[in-house]
């Protein structure tokens, strides 16, 4: 793309743009190498698609930066260097950050925090709770973490799991069934903000016999039966392990207990009353130096189980040895991770045994390698589509709510692990539609390294294609038939009425076509990438029949082409999208999300597309091909196949085999085979009015509001709630009178 084809004011932005010096398109191109692979001039690359990806046109300037310090200009959608080079810089506004922590200045916060309750219990008074918080910067227990899991439940505690995770986006399975209740959340407010929220999310806890909050920073190294014993026996309201006379003497909060009276005397609020911290030294020296203090001045009459006489230091960091003599049944981690005793130190070998040893080896040098990831927003709405602020744009184009990016995740093939976890190969039958028979033999080579067996079907428009698309399956050696096809539809008409037709015994189906876009070279490598995330290698196509087979993932199809991230509005097929889905039962709405896959190639179940096949279409329902960009039932379907989908059960996914999504902030999920279920069986957003089949009981009862009903193949109990927007008693008193009672 060349700034020819850009607007008289996309010009002179791309004039200021240029003549800044904090563009700077050799930086620029070394820093996003699908920039030349797109063939576009940096400055206008970064104009139309780099800056809504927030990328920096230049060390000089922080996208992200700018549009987070000015929320104005992201609301009113203004490319931020354009902005500060037009009006912010003479208003004062910072290009740079002063500091490396922007995105976290404040030291606490109380905004709602991420999280996944993944499995839950009942609690009952006689029973002893732990809530294990669990730092895992990947989102996975190590196997200390697991033998810290185990032996807590051995000794007779019912265990809640709490993970913080830094890749809470990722969706990955923690991978222990070692506990009662399972939280996985975004990494906020460390161990006290997990302790908090856990708190929060069971909600039955002051039921229990008592409640111990501890966390992966100390090591069991023998059973902790009987401390769980020793603890009883004290009736403490409240007890500590051990005290630290550093800074000024406190109690240490790695492992402390409140029993049942305390519970029921609200100890809980002195935990659920703080904020999330963001900052360690503060959680420090505003909460855990203060804790025994705070529980002391509330009246819980706090001990400590361990007291060490005649010290001034940390007794678990300098005493350990003789801590573990007296009883206490745990070693802090923090004296490997500080430097202050070597992991092979004999006395940590005879005192934990060669296994957890081991364990504990592991576990270190995964927490001095761990990357923090920056954590996603939550709870954000559909995003218009268009600037447009009304329901059309000023050429009548209708506007489109797409999914918001934090809740649209991309799944990063191939899978870490496929080649030691394969499928089982399914049949398969791929409708190849070869309008350019150049393209065509492109896929064919692709699939043919690929070595996955399939029937192949390839549909074209004239006789001399026909013969051309024969001679190039036997050179690819590939099993199939071409079919003669009018040309009406593009490919969507010949993949439903063929498709249909031929497809036989068929559990999946691959659809792909030879697209060129011709109108404009924007988009020339659309069908490269769109090839590339689909079957660019024999893994690629395993891991995506891996998750068909695995999940309840009906449809699967390719990250969004970067430049069309922007274009997935409903443009002239709205009405033609409602017509055909109200054809097989699924109710349409222009306020419900739109997401589809562009270009209209994927793999799919089967049963998946019933519907769609079963809709009894023909050649004939479609326009004749007049070079239509837009306005046809083609186009109308392509933004149909999610809807189709949903309706009859199943959920999608999106894949990319390059390193990071095309649309900025959407979660980039890298999974292992082992991951799928956990990452993949959950809800997921529903489109159109929940993409289901609506009541008509409202349409004869006015009393009854249209509420809708998702077949859904997922196995996980689930807790259904009606929330009735209208008290009964002010329905019976309106049709009975005010007085009148029901």
């Amino acid at each position: 793309m060349s700034s020819s084809v850009l607007s008289p004011i996309q010009r002179l932005q791309l004039a200021t743009l240029r003549n800044s010096g904090l563009l700077d398109e050799d930086w620029y191109a070394a820093q996003y190498p699908d920039v030349n692979l797109l063939g576009m001039e940096p400055t206008v690359h970064y104009l139309w698609i780099g800056a809504a990806l927030g990328r920096d046109p230049g060390p000089g300037f922080s996208t992200q930066f700018y549009l987070h310090a000015n929320p104005d200009v992201a609301d009113a959608g203004l490319n931020p260097l354009f902005h500060y080079l037009s009006s912010g810089r003479d208003e004062g506004r910072l290009p740079l950050p002063t500091s490396n922590d922007w995105r976290s200045a404040a030291t606490s916060t109380d905004r709602p925090v991420g999280y996944r309750l993944d499995r839950c219990a009942e609690i009952h008074p006689d029973e002893d709770w732990l809530l294990f918080v669990a730092y895992c910067s990947d989102g996975r227990l190590s196997d200390c973490q697991k033998h810290q899991l185990t032996t807590f439940r051995r000794s007779g505690y019912r265990v809640a799991l709490i993970v913080n995770s830094d890749n809470f986006s990722n969706l990955v399975n923690p991978g222990s069934d070692d506990c009662d209740a399972q939280i996985v959340r975004d990494n906020v407010g460390f161990d006290f903000g997990a302790w908090k929220h856990a708190i929060e999310i069971l909600g039955a806890l002051t039921g229990a016999r008592s409640v111990t909050f501890t966390n992966d920073s100390v090591l069991p190294v023998r059973d902790v039966g009987d401390l769980r014993k020793r603890a009883e026996e004290v009736n403490a309201r409240v007890l500590f392990m051990t005290d630290n006379l550093e800074v000024r003497p406190h109690a240490q909060s790695y492992f402390f207990r409140m029993s049942r009276e305390a519970l029921a005397e609200g100890a809980l609020s002195i935990l659920t009353d703080l904020p999330y911290y963001l900052d360690k030294d503060s959680l420090i020296h505003e909460v855990e130096i203060e804790l025994f203090d705070r529980f002391r001045d509330g009246g819980y009459s706090p001990r400590t189980l361990f007291p060490m006489v005649g010290i001034s230091n940390n007794p678990t960091i300098h005493h350990w040895e003789k801590l573990l003599d007296l009883g206490l049944p745990f070693l802090k981690v923090q004296l490997i991770t500080a430097g202050i005793l070597a992991v092979d130190d004999p006395r940590l070998k005879q005192r934990l045994g060669p296994d957890v040893h081991a364990c504990l080896r592991e576990h270190c040098e995964r927490r001095t390698s761990g990357q923090r990831l920056i954590p996603l927003e939550s709870n954000v709405p559909p995003v218009p589509a268009m600037r447009d602020t009304g329901r059309f744009n000023e050429y009548g184009a209708q506007q489109a709510f797409n999914l918001s990016p934090a809740h649209n995740p991309t799944l990063g093939v191939p899978l870490a692990d496929i080649a030691t976890a394969p499928p089982s190969i399914p049949r398969v039958l791929a409708v190849v539609h070869c309008f350019y028979v150049d393209v065509a033999e492109t896929i064919f080579d692709q699939l043919s390294r690929v070595g996955i067996p399939l029937r192949l079907v390839c549909t074209t428009d004239t006789k001399e294609k026909v013969q051309g698309l024969e001679q190039a399956l036997a050179r690819f050696a590939l099993t199939g038939e071409v079919v003669l096809s009018p040309n009406r539809g593009r490919d969507v008409a010949p993949f439903l009425v063929e498709g249909k037709r031929l497809l036989g015994d068929a559990e999946v189906i691959l659809h792909l076509h030879t697209k060129k876009s011709p109108h404009d070279q924007t988009y020339a490598s659309w069908a490269p990438f769109l090839y590339d995330n689909l079957i660019g290698s024999r893994e690629i196509v395993l891991s995506i029949l891996k998750i068909l087979q695995e999940t309840q993932v009906g449809l699967i199809y390719s990250d969004h082409f970067p430049p069309v991230v922007g274009l997935r509005n409903w443009g002239y097929d709205f009405d033609h999208a409602r017509a055909l889905l109200d054809r097989i039962g699924i109710g349409l709405s222009a306020d419900d999300p739109l997401e589809f896959p562009t270009s209209t190639m994927f793999w799919a179940r089967r049963e998946a597309l019933e519907p769609l096949f079963g809709a009894g279409l023909r050649y004939e329902d479609f326009e004749e091909e007049e070079e239509q960009i837009d306005g046809t039932l083609a186009h109308a379907i392509e933004r149909s196949f999610l809807y189709v989908v949903q309706s009859a059960g199943f959920s999608y996914a999106k894949v990319t085999s390059l390193e990071e999504p095309s649309e900025l902030g959407s979660p980039f999920l890298r999974l292992s085979a082992g991951d799928l279920s956990y990452a993949l069986d959950r809800p997921t957003p529903f489109l159109a009015g929940d993409s289901t089949v609506r009541s008509d009981f409202h349409r004869t009862v006015p009393e009854i509001y249209p509420v809708s009903a998702a077949r859904s193949r997922s196995k996980r109990r689930r807790l259904s709630i009606l929330l009735p927007t209208i008290p009964c008693k002010d329905l019976w008193r309106h049709y009975h009178g005010a007085d009148s009672r029901p």
